[in-house]
């Protein structure tokens, strides 16, 4: 390549091949580990709505501890995260949507007196509950809350954690908000898909379609792949999510392997910008992808 003879080429042997380099690579590392697990988390067709509050909660916490060990070093990702979470990460239903995870719920791992709980029932109430409705919510919500044997019954308690959430049939208007909540992605894969359709069914050849057949043509085309996948998405709705293996490969890096891990993957690293700008624009992404899944539903 002409560029290896360059002066740019260089430095980037001098810094590549510096100790430096690497150091900072295996702190980056840890910095970034709690993000890309919320990302594993949320990237897919997945009912990931009921855990995203809790895996943000455990990212938020992870690097908290970094910013206690080194404040001057890690502040700057610490302040971008909070910024990204509370504006672009988490909607106000998430953190109902992990209270009416039983999973969390009954465990006590979150409790309703939470304020984030407790502010995000109120915008439900306000903004999702006919208001015929709305006592027999409240109600029905009491009954959740004290965990009340008719919704806990054993076979469902047993069933926490060998399949997804789901809640009685005793409180027929919280188990139809609790579907509603937990049955969403957290990813924006859906509106890639009707990019594409849009993109194939409107070609340089078949560019005069009026916009009303070219969108029941891409509603035909999104709704077939959906048919089609229905059964598989059904299928990997009912297994449970386990937040504490969402990501796998970290004991390779932490447990020694690191130096095969970097021939594979820090070459992206090096070309990467490793500076506060290209974390925020990873948080950015991450954001960017909860938004516009929620301008869809």
């Amino acid at each position: 390549m002409s560029y290896s003879k360059g002066a740019v080429a260089d430095i980037v042997k001098d810094l590549i091949q510096g100790t430096p380099f690497w150091e900072v690579g295996k702190e980056l590392i840890s910095a970034m580990e709690p993000l890309v697990k919320v990302l594993r988390l949320v990237d897919g067709d997945g009912s990931t709505s009921g855990y995203i509050y809790e895996a943000t909660d455990r990212a938020r916490k992870a690097i908290k501890k970094l910013c206690e060990e080194d404040p001057v070093k890690y502040m700057v990702i610490w302040e971008l995260f909070e910024f990204r979470a509370k504006y672009n990460l988490l909607h106000q239903v998430h953190a109902a949507a992990m209270y009416l995870n039983p999973c969390f719920m009954f465990d006590g791992k979150i409790l309703y007196t939470n304020e984030d709980v407790r502010a995000s029932f109120s915008y439900i109430y306000d903004n999702l509950i006919d208001t015929t409705e709305r006592t027999k919510f409240s109600q029905e919500l009491l009954l959740y809350n004290g965990k009340h044997p008719n919704i806990f019954t054993n076979i469902s308690i047993d069933q926490m954690n060998a399949c997804h959430p789901t809640n009685g049939g005793s409180v027929l208007i919280l188990r139809k908000i609790s579907i509603r909540l937990l049955s969403h992605p957290c990813a924006s894969s859906a509106c890639e898909r009707n990019w594409s359709a849009f993109d194939a069914t409107q070609t340089k050849k078949r560019n005069r379609l009026t916009p009303q057949m070219l969108e029941d043509l891409v509603y035909i085309r999104v709704n077939s792949l959906m048919l089609k996948n229905s059964v598989k998405f059904e299928l990997q709705d009912r297994e449970p999510i386990s937040l504490e293996n969402l990501a796998e490969w970290d004991t390779e890096f932490v447990d020694g392997n690191l130096d095969e891990a970097i021939d594979e993957g820090f070459v992206a690293i090096a070309q990467s910008d490793m500076n506060a700008s290209w974390m925020d624009r990873m948080c950015s992404g991450i954001g960017t992808s909860l938004r516009m899944n929620y301008r869809r539903q």
